[in-house]
């Protein structure tokens, strides 16, 4: 079976279709993480596999899969976005955490200062 660009306008149509259902209050995150690399993985193996004449002419399936393209890397964008902003607002209650651990420091003859790390 030859692979077309319809078959991967067809893949990335249904990538953007997973991708619009994505929201911040997303629950299962790893899950629409890992739906989300499978779908990069199956278009890039029809990539790899679309004939050289398929991939260079000058269809009418390029224009399509021009503007879904755009429209994925935008909401990919956004999910990404989405993720660094979780990761930054973890890495700051860590740090918070982390710089009361011990409030008072170490007490010397019963003296308890507060001090911050």
């Amino acid at each position: 079976m030859t692979l077309t660009a319809k078959d991967l306008y067809q893949k990335s149509v249904d990538m953007l279709a997973h991708l619009k259902t994505y929201s911040t209050t997303c629950e299962s995150r790893d899950v629409f993480i890992e739906q989300l690399n499978q779908f990069i993985d199956e278009r890039d193996q029809i990539i790899h596999h679309l004939p050289a004449s398929e991939a260079s002419s000058n269809n009418q399936w390029a224009a399509y899969l021009v503007d879904t393209d755009r429209d994925i890397r935008r909401y990919m964008n956004d999910v990404m976005a989405d993720i660094q902003s979780d990761r930054q607002v973890l890495k700051q209650k860590k740090h918070k955490n982390k710089s009361y651990a011990h409030p008072f420091g170490i007490s010397k003859d019963g003296m308890f200062l507060d001090q911050r790390k």
